[in-house]
């Protein structure tokens, strides 16, 4: 497994995971906020499959996103990656394809890579409590440190 996006971004945190914050229905912040220019790539960790790719709604709270799945040691997984600038279209990718690229789309206050791992398919309404965010979401600072051979 390999980062999403590269190390001297993934090293800077600017919003963390779990975040207590009155901005998120939950009240925490769900992902993690990593700043990085517009147009950083954000790359595929591992082979797998983008599942869905939403395109800034007018009054989006997501922007730009996909919605990636993969399987790592047995378990399936999936990446969220919001506020992008662009995105590619739902199919299957290998390790290290670009998914997309970092922007500020949808309710953002700046440029940044958001990303979310979630430990079982994707429901967002899941997520509309604190409980809901600990038991659906992994922190992806933890994750990738754990798992991805360059952190």
């Amino acid at each position: 497994m390999t980062l999403p996006i590269p190390l001297q971004y993934f090293n800077r945190v600017t919003r963390p995971f779990g975040l207590l914050s009155n901005d998120y229905t939950s009240g925490m912040h769900p992902g993690a906020d990593f700043g990085t220019p517009i147009g950083t790539p954000v790359v595929a960790p591992c082979d797998g499959y983008v599942t869905m790719a939403i395109h800034d709604r007018k009054n989006s709270q997501l922007g730009n996103a996909i919605y990636f799945a993969f399987i790592w040691e047995d378990q399936v997984y999936f990446m969220a990656s919001l506020h992008m600038s662009e995105i590619v279209s739902p199919g299957m990718y290998k390790q290290g394809d670009v998914l997309g690229k970092t922007g500020n789309t949808g309710k953002s206050s700046g440029p940044h890579a958001h990303l979310e791992i979630w430990n079982r398919s994707i429901d967002r309404g899941a997520i509309t409590t604190k409980a809901g965010v600990q038991r659906n979401l992994l922190n992806p600072v933890d994750f990738f440190k754990t798992h991805a051979d360059s952190a």
